[in-house]
């Protein structure tokens, strides 16, 4: 294979949204005595101008996605069937129209302070709303500037450089290294759908398809920003980060190595077969990184990249939004009024009192909740003063990575053959290898 000649044009389209990216989402800038990220300057920009009417756009919003799949069920109309992303939106399950609906009601019952108190009080109801309306006017901006990292080809320069790697760290092959950044920085939802289709087109085995959702599929880069900041640990961003990745990464090289994942099926999709890697012969690595990430730069316009927004924004909107009020007020309800977390999390007290870390009872439940969904955590960690407490907290729920509300939904929903007991176990076993790791990050970064 010979090298193609790139043109100046072509490489400054890869360069500038993906330097531009990095500026925004990694590089911090010291404005008034603080060093503060870009994005969370334009976030706080558009913040204020959406705050004086969340309430009404909150209702909007989940109203509209407790009540139009129900009509799309009774009349089907064909401006749904025949869009796929007003599809994905708005025809689903019967669950998920259950989750939305009964997240609208908790919406209601907490504006306007109807219902039973132990829904609308600010323990319950307006911890899971605070988080609700953070989401909802932090993502505008973010989900528009992630693509800059995402989907202008400095993904894949750095994922062909780092290829060769896969096999050994990962026990996955080279062409996973793409899939397994993109989790890592986009998207956890769309890395486990993205992985378990290319399962069914023969991309990996049940596996590594497993091995891959299980231990890649954290949240982006700008939903730990937007977490930090429901936090009250905005300023902690960058060094939650490094506690986050300084964990996920051992733990994705020892767990494809332990059961159950070392006991998954290398076996590949029925009617598929295995799919060879072409290493192109007579270029260099970092030429051929260059050329990939040039023709994904390629692939995105100004339509595209704004369209593109628009969905992701809309995604979180209608699917993120009402799936967060639910879990979170539930949640919040069960840990409020029931001894159920505190009772199955007593053996993480002594630990954590061990580690030096203060208010560990009210922590411990923590360290659970995020199998149900990693905003419960974060919902209930607002409660703890104690900032190394909370920090450590913020890391683990996101370095858990597996959650029901998403992860493990999809990975039941697929046919990659593992079952509601492997995901409980891979996620205890997230918990204990990260738990010390996290702990000395912790206590390096956290002064």
């Amino acid at each position: 294979m010979e090298k193609r000649t790139l043109t100046a044009a072509q490489i400054l389209k890869f360069l500038i949204p993906s330097l531009l990216g990095a500026c925004l989402f990694l590089i911090p800038m010291k404005i008034g005595g603080k060093y503060v990220l870009g994005v969370s300057l334009l976030c706080d920009v558009i913040q204020q101008w959406m705050t004086p009417v969340v309430d009404q756009l909150s209702l909007l919003f989940l109203g509209v996605a407790a009540v139009v799949p129900i009509i799309v069920k009774v009349a089907k109309p064909k401006l749904v069937s025949g869009h796929k992303t007003l599809r994905s939106l708005f025809d689903v399950s019967p669950v998920i129209m259950g989750v939305r609906i009964i997240g609208f009601v908790y919406v209601v019952c907490y504006l306007f302070q109807v219902g039973p108190e132990f829904i609308w009080n600010s323990a319950t109801g307006g911890e899971a709303y605070y988080i609700v309306t953070t989401i909802l006017t932090l993502m505008v901006g973010t989900c528009f500037l992630i693509s800059l990292l995402t989907d202008f080809g400095i993904m894949d320069y750095v994922g062909i450089l780092v290829r060769s790697l896969m096999r050994p760290l990962f026990t996955l092959p080279g062409r996973a290294s793409l899939d397994c950044i993109a989790s890592w920085v986009g998207s956890s939802l769309t890395g486990a759908l993205l992985t378990s289709g290319q399962y069914k087109d023969g991309y990996y085995t049940k596996r590594e398809a497993c091995v891959i959702m299980t231990c890649f599929s954290t949240a982006a880069f700008s939903f730990i920003f937007i977490l930090a900041r429901t936090c009250g640990l905005e300023e902690y961003f960058l060094p939650a980060v490094l506690a986050i990745y300084a964990a996920v990464i051992p733990c994705a090289i020892i767990l494809p190595r332990v059961y159950p994942l070392n006991k998954a099926k290398d076996e590949y999709a029925e009617g598929t077969t295995e799919i060879k890697e072409e290493v192109p012969q007579n270029i260099g690595k970092a030429r051929w990184a260059l050329e990939c990430a040039v023709d994904r730069a390629a692939e995105m316009s100004v339509g595209k990249f704004l369209i593109k927004g628009v969905q992701s924004i809309c995604s979180v909107w209608f699917d993120v939004l009402p799936m967060v009020m639910f879990v979170a007020c539930t949640g919040m309800i069960v840990n409020e009024y029931t001894p159920i977390f505190k009772i199955l999390t007593m053996p993480f007290v002594p630990v954590l009192n061990l580690m030096g870390f203060a208010e560990a009872e009210a922590a411990a439940p923590m360290l659970l909740t995020g199998f149900l969904d990693q905003f419960l955590p974060i919902a209930m960690a607002g409660s703890i003063t104690s900032i190394s407490t909370r920090f450590f907290i913020f890391c683990m729920a996101i370095a858990q990575i597996i959650y029901l509300s998403e992860i493990g939904v999809m990975m039941l929903r697929s046919k990659v053959d593992f079952n509601l007991g492997k995901i409980l176990l891979v996620f205890l076993e997230r918990t204990v290898i990260s738990m010390p790791i996290i702990w000395a990050m912790t206590m390096l970064l956290i002064h």
